[in-house]
């Protein structure tokens, strides 16, 4: 079982490029900039939201010159937050070859879908470190910093090198959230 180490903040006003040529100093690696389209359920019969679980059918475009290249699908569950400070969960994921088909299997057996988190997302890596700068719609630029590490007892080291990182970036675990992009968008409306 993996472990997702994973943190969250609001990137301040204006401060995208500088976050970005920051992350480049650091010897990050540009990677893919995708379109991100989340599905989240929940059902009568297991509340995730209540139980601070999440399932999801992710769609994802991902774009070279402004075009979308191509187009995949994940279905993903994530376990209840494992500590105060981060988003660090167990996260399964598998690959699937039709989202709407997976939808429709997920809507013919109980699951309702809650309102769609839609973003454009820009990688940049690291060694095991992923920084995430989002654009989320409704909701502004944000900054995710992950390392996915094999065990649980892992997952303090993790954060650790995280924690050195936000330093570095001009931001510190207090500037984090722990409210996912979903929760943000469902206290909005």
């Amino acid at each position: 079982m993996s472990v997702e180490v994973e943190i969250k903040l609001k990137i301040r006003e204006g401060d995208v490029t500088a976050l970005k040529n920051a992350l480049n100093s650091q010897g990050f690696v540009t990677g893919d900039t995708v379109i991100e389209s989340d599905l989240y359920y929940t059902s009568t019969h297991h509340d995730f939201i209540r139980l601070d679980e999440a399932l999801r059918v992710r769609t994802i475009e991902t774009l070279r010159n402004g075009t979308v290249e191509f187009v995949s699908s994940v279905l993903t569950y994530k376990g209840p937050k494992l500590d105060q400070r981060s988003m660090a969960r167990k996260e399964l994921e598998t690959s699937i070859g039709d989202a709407t088909v997976c939808d429709e299997i997920l809507r013919s057996i109980g699951f309702c879908p809650v309102p769609p988190v839609q973003k454009k997302r820009q990688h940049f890596l690291k060694e095991d470190v992923t920084a995430c700068i989002d654009s989320v719609e409704g909701l502004g630029d944000y900054l995710e910093l992950e390392i996915i590490v094999p065990s649980e007892s892992q997952r303090e080291a993790a954060l650790k090198k995280i924690e050195t990182l936000l330093l570095y970036l001009g931001y510190s675990m207090s500037d984090t959230t722990r409210i996912s992009y979903l929760s943000m968008l469902m206290q909005k409306s």
